[in-house]
């Protein structure tokens, strides 16, 4: 893959989760919850006798979703085995790119890709995402932030605000291999 400047993250079981950087330490991956905190998961692939946040994030169904961490919120990206961030003019909000099949895969792709899709091929917004921090980290959902199991994080600078979170679905080559998840400040 060439790299134009745009940061990519990826990791082997492809749910990651975005996190404010004031939210990261209470995001406590594949671990047991620890005091006291009881977590409720639909889905069990921690190796723990409780549920964990890991469990939580991969009991999500949908593409992108809302999860409740601390006393904020984090979105949680499903089904994301490559992707990169594409800011928007101004840093008042961007798309996050995810790259579910592809042959060659650049940066230009990525953009190219932002600067074709309309804002009608967008569906309407899933959710609102609200964050007081300019800086937002993507990482591992089974991971902690500092790094237990090594996959890292790539960092989002984004104003602080209320976004609405909507997707596209773009298919270059007849198939569904990318989905566009555009953060519009309202």
């Amino acid at each position: 893959m060439k790299s134009k400047g745009l940061k990519w993250f990826c990791w082997d079981a492809m749910v990651d989760v975005i996190l404010p950087a004031s939210l990261t330490k209470k995001w406590e991956g594949s671990d047991p919850p620890s005091g006291g905190r009881v977590v409720t998961a639909k889905v069990r692939v921690s190796d723990t006798d409780v549920a964990t946040d890991y469990d939580r994030a991969c009991s999500v169904e949908e593409p992108v979703a809302l999860i409740r961490v601390g006393d904020g919120q984090g979105i949680v990206i499903s089904n994301a085995p490559l992707l990169t961030w594409v800011p928007q003019a101004g840093n008042r909000g961007g798309f996050l790119v995810v790259a579910l099949a592809w042959d060659e895969l650049t940066d230009d792709v990525a953009l190219n890709l932002v600067a074709e899709t309309t804002p009608d091929a967008f569906g309407e917004p899933s959710f609102l995402f609200e964050t007081k921090d300019d800086r937002l980290f993507v990482m591992a959902a089974a991971d902690l932030f500092e790094n237990e199991y090594g996959y890292g994080n790539m960092p989002i600078d984004l104003e602080p605000g209320t976004y609405q979170i909507s997707t596209a679905e773009q298919e270059p080559g007849g198939v569904a291999e990318f989905l566009i998840h555009r953060f519009e400040k309202v």
